[in-house]
């Protein structure tokens, strides 16, 4: 038996608490006028804005990927970084839960050497500072998991990614994992490859000063086990700067279909469609916030309406399933 991680319950728990507590807002775009309050059925309106609901006391508090159990929630994981952060692949459609390509970063993985190596080739995607999503954020994102491993949330002794030997980047698209034994491709797949979110090179680095580094850098912090768990420190350190988020040079390089354009300590939060998002279905909304429109903060995020909103990808935000369950 496997053991179940959480990551792995991504799924089924981003799933049902974001169908539990996204407000009405998400079926449709209210009109922007301040004071109208979005529909309750029909097809989603172009343009306006989407509000949705927090679950009480619940508000985000931590937007880097590489999260620990101190962090790891629903608040932050679905209703928050898989907005901004793309995770490589996308599980979990219409009721699915196989993996969905059309919403993916990755093609199907390839398996071979006995299904000790895996190749995985991407596809254009674009993260917000005009830098292609490439094999080598695939590879920045290993490094700073092996490094800071203790510090994941998801983390499992022996699997993922202690069974990652080694990374290579084949092309600026593709790159290639040498595993430490034969594995089911299935199992490898859907428990493995799940974990990982590609991050923007320009995250590659120690402090503010200075330009963020280009993505054909050599010598970067995270080629080394030292300079990668200097990139966590400072990263994680970064991320508890709450009301820093939407104008840090870090946390506003996305590749999601949303930035972040505010967030206060109390959670209140608001969102503008990034306007290089390069997967599809692009919002349909101009913004997506907490709360109801003309109403205060307290009564949006204690409100018990809820509705079973449709999911169109991780554009539209009416749900997001990002990891797969295991068992």
């Amino acid at each position: 038996m496997t053991a179940t991680r959480p990551g792995h319950r991504r799924t089924a728990l981003g799933a049902l608490a974001l169908a539990i507590t996204v407000a009405l807002g998400l079926a449709a775009c209210a009109s922007g006028s301040g004071t109208a309050r979005p529909a309750a059925a029909g097809p989603p309106a172009a343009g306006g804005t989407a509000y949705f609901a927090e679950q009480p006391l619940s508000p985000p508090t931590y937007i880097f990927p590489l999260i620990s159990g101190q962090y790891y929630t629903v608040a932050n994981t679905s209703n928050l970084q898989t907005l901004l952060y793309l995770p490589l692949y996308w599980y979990g459609d219409g009721g699915n839960t196989a993996i969905d390509y059309r919403l993916s970063i990755g093609n199907p993985p390839a398996y071979s050497d006995g299904n000790r190596v895996v190749t995985i080739t991407l596809k254009h995607y674009l993260w917000s500072d005009g830098e292609a999503v490439s094999a080598r954020d695939v590879g920045f994102w290993i490094n700073l998991l092996k490094a800071n491993k203790l510090n994941w949330a998801s983390y499992v002794p022996g699997g993922f990614p202690d069974n990652v030997v080694s990374w290579r980047a084949l092309g600026p698209t593709t790159i290639q994992l040498r595993l430490n034994a034969s594995y089911n491709p299935f199992w490898f797949t859907y428990n493995e490859l799940s974990q990982i979110t590609p991050l923007p090179i320009a995250w590659d680095r120690t402090s503010l000063s200075g330009p963020a580094p280009a993505p054909a850098a050599a010598g970067l912090p995270d080629t080394t086990t030292a300079g990668a768990k200097a990139v966590y420190s400072f990263l994680n350190a970064q991320a508890t700067r709450i009301t820093g988020y939407a104008s840090s040079p870090i946390w506003s390089v996305v590749d999601g279909p949303w930035k972040l354009a505010s967030l206060t300590s109390d959670g209140t939060a608001s969102f503008v469609p990034n306007p290089r998002y390069s997967g599809p279905s692009s919002p349909p909304c101009r913004r997506r916030a907490t709360g109801w429109p003309g109403r205060s903060r307290s009564a949006s995020t204690t409100s018990s309406r809820t509705s079973t909103t449709r999911r169109s990808g991780p554009s539209s935000g009416s749900s997001t399933s990002a990891r797969p369950s295991s068992t």
